[in-house]
């Protein structure tokens, strides 16, 4: 099973702390946060491909030792081409299924159970996502009781969640079905193709309990000192 990382960002909301780093590699107790990531995975995941832009260097010569087999792909740096963009650059290392999880997170999850339920979904891609009222984040995607009972509850993610009585936040970790990236060529950012497969009844929603760790803000990456 191949998980996608998206490590190409500047980090700079990190800027203030002036690691002059990745943020992948920043330091969690003298250990770079992605050693952290890469212990995390289950044994279900068995290949990683590494989507770099900003400090590719540092992150190629980290992956000399990684510990499963990887492939990876470079952006300029200068001229980003946004979370999907760099989903798009990488096409010709992805499988035909595969999951996505953004670099600065660690989560906990069955990772297989997800990837097999979205498999047998026939949905373009998959969600996870999280109970607003474990988080902090603002709450991204809102639920319709289409009926009595659970199986019947469906989920919209949105970018506009001012509007909505959003119920849940984007987790982290996604799955695609690769054929189905044609659909949404021309669109540059995750969020973008987030929603509109959702508008088009294209993604399969699992709910998921357990927190998660991240190192995007300074505030965050403070706290996951006292978790890892």
């Amino acid at each position: 099973m191949q998980l996608v990382l998206l490590c190409g960002g500047v980090g700079s909301r990190l800027n203030s702390l002036n690691l002059n780093l990745p943020k992948v590699l920043v330091p969690i107790k003298g250990t770079p946060f992605l050693t952290y990531l890469i212990q995390s995975l289950p044994t279900c995941i068995t290949k990683l491909h590494f989507c770099l832009g900003h400090y590719s260097d540092l992150v190629l010569d980290y992956l000399s030792t990684c510990p499963l087999p990887y492939t990876f792909s470079i952006e300029n740096p200068s001229n980003l081409l946004g979370t999907f963009g760099a989903l798009l650059y990488s096409i010709d290392y992805l499988d035909n299924t595969f999951l996505l999880q953004y670099g600065d997170t660690i989560l906990s999850t069955d990772y297989n159970s997800f990837y097999q339920t979205f498999h047998r979904s026939g949905k373009h891609l998959g969600m996870t996502i999280l109970p607003s009222s474990l988080s902090k984040e603002s709450p991204n995607v809102y639920s319709h009781l289409a009926s009595p009972g659970p199986s019947q509850t469906s989920y919209f993610y949105t970018t506009n969640s001012s509007f909505f009585n959003c119920t849940h936040i984007d987790y982290g970790l996604l799955a695609f079905a690769k054929s189905s990236l044609r659909y949404y060529c021309g669109h540059a950012s995750l969020s973008t193709v987030q929603e509109l497969a959702t508008n088009h009844n294209n993604v399969f929603f699992q709910e998921v309990f357990s927190p998660y760790i991240e190192i995007g803000t300074p505030s965050s990456y403070l706290a996951a000192q006292g978790f890892l």
